[in-house]
Parts: structure tokens; C-alpha cells; sequence
């Protein structure tokens, strides 16, 4: 199913949670933005890095589950990319990717709201 027939069949209520999870990940990937700058062109370590990979974790996980499926899969892509020790470069491409299937998502949620 994608988000709209979830909307659908779960009505306003799922909508809302969908909303929530769409304000709630573009908060995380400022976030991942705020850690990637902090770390001065190196990727994130220790406290930062384990914060890094829970984020893009945690958005994988949960994407899905709200009928997000692409953001599940860039979340992914930049969870393992992350893991296999991608340089910086690529870890800020897959944020910049990230940011924008979010951003995409919203405007199709507000699309869908009118």
C-alpha cells in the first residue's frame, strides 16, 4: 500500500500520524545536518557517530510502518552507507537525499490535505 490508500483505509487518524512522523523526521535530519557539520569534514565519531547511525536507524525503521517507503530506503542506504565507512562526501549526499524525499513527502501530504 502507499500513503495515500493507507490515508484511506485508516482515515484522518493514520493522516495525523503521518503528519507527526513527516515534522518529526524533518526535525532528525537537521539533526543528521547539525552532526555531519559539527564533525568539520570527518565523519561523525563516538557520541555523535552512534547518534548518526540511530537516527538514519530509526527513520529506516519507522518509515515504512507510516507508508513512507522511500524515506525507509534513503534512511537505509545512508544507515549502511554510514556502517561501511563512507566518506563524508557520500554520507552528506545521502542527507541532502533524505531531505529532500522529506520535503517531497510534506507536499504531497499538504497536496493531499486540500
Amino acid at each position: 500500500m502507499d500513503k495515500v490508500s493507507l490515508a484511506d483505509e485508516f482515515g484522518d487518524e493514520f493522516a495525523e500520524l503521518q503528519k507527526e512522523f513527516l515534522d518529526t523526521t524533518r526535525a532528525r535530519v537537521h539533526e543528521l545536518v547539525r552532526l555531519l557539520s559539527e564533525a568539520a569534514g570527518k565523519t561523525p565519531v563516538g557520541k555523535d557517530g552512534d547518534e548518526f547511525r540511530r537516527i538514519a536507524h530509526s527513520v529506516r525503521g519507522s518509515g515504512g510502518s507510516y507508508g513512507f517507503s522511500d524515506i525507509s530506503e534513503v534512511a537505509g542506504d545512508l544507515e549502511k552507507a554510514y556502517l561501511a565507512g563512507a566518506t563524508t562526501k557520500r554520507l552528506a549526499d545521502l542527507v541532502e537525499s533524505l531531505e529532500n524525499v522529506v520535503a517531497s513527502s510534506i507536499e504531497q501530504a499538504l497536496l493531499g490535505a486540500e
